[in-house]
């Protein structure tokens, strides 16, 4: 593969995004903090689904605390509140799963 981008004249810009990307693992992303936001997400849908068409005041509360809760305890571990390790990318994960649950709906 790095052979033929070298042959198109792309080894260089290749080797420059490795290089800048090296810091991101993937795979640690995918074991650490996807599930994360997948739990977040399921759960969002299920208590849509629950609900069904009948939207009033205890769905919504229903709906948001858990997202409420993920978020406060990350920045709570930032801030030595809650025991754990804090993890800007449990965070983006969690705000991902919520933004994609209101795209779609």
């Amino acid at each position: 593969m790095f052979e033929w981008f070298r042959m198109i004249g792309l080894s260089d810009m290749v080797e420059n995004l490795r290089t800048k990307n090296s810091g991101f693992n993937l795979y640690e992303w995918v074991k650490d903090s996807l599930p994360a936001g997948l739990w977040l997400f399921s759960y969002l849908f299920v208590i849509d689904s629950l609900w069904g068409y009948d939207k009033n005041l205890v769905y919504y509360l229903f709906l948001s605390v858990l997202p409420a809760i993920a978020i406060c305890s990350e920045f709570m571990q930032f801030s030595g509140m809650l025991s754990g390790t804090f993890d800007y990318m449990d965070l983006i994960s969690y705000m991902a799963a919520i933004l994609i649950f209101i795209l779609i709906k």
